[in-house]
């Protein structure tokens, strides 16, 4: 008869090896090789400390070496829209040059519905470039009035 303590590791060591086996089958991470800096962005959109309806546009520009492949923006830490880069923005790149090898288009802009918030909240904006980078660009305190 085999002791308890030898049957617990046998399944112990059983269920190891499963895992080390459903893990082959799982591609690695993907690793940089080389630094990604952070992407740049502005909130043109509502102004600081401006007083907007429930529902009101969000709009700026973001860039990155690699390009964006799209905009988060958040009330108080709440996600409440992800948005593609979708306008021409030509001053960003005259301001920017290093990025306008990825292209005139970095502006967006969206209708946000605050539902029934109201008073004092941050709109904040994060940039996804396309290598899965993620940076903060712009934030704006603003009052939503009913």
């Amino acid at each position: 008869m085999r002791s308890p303590g030898r049957v617990v590791r046998a399944i112990a060591m059983l269920a190891v090896a499963m895992l080390a086996a459903a893990c082959e089958h799982e591609p690695a991470t993907k690793r940089q090789r080389e630094p990604n800096p952070p992407s740049i962005g502005f909130l043109d959109t509502p102004a600081a400390e401006s007083s907007v309806g429930p529902v009101f546009m969000v709009a700026g520009w973001a860039a990155d070496e690699s390009g964006v492949d799209r905009v988060r923006i958040y009330l108080d830490d709440e996600p409440v829209a992800t948005v593609p880069v979708t306008i021409a923005r030509p001053d960003v790149d005259r301001a920017y040059p290093k990025y306008a090898s990825t292209g005139p288009v970095h502006g967006f802009g969206t209708a946000i519905d605050a539902g029934s918030r109201a008073g004092y909240c941050t709109v904040r904006l994060e940039v996804l470039d396309k290598r899965g980078g993620l940076t903060q660009v712009a934030h704006a305190n603003v009052k939503i009035e009913p």
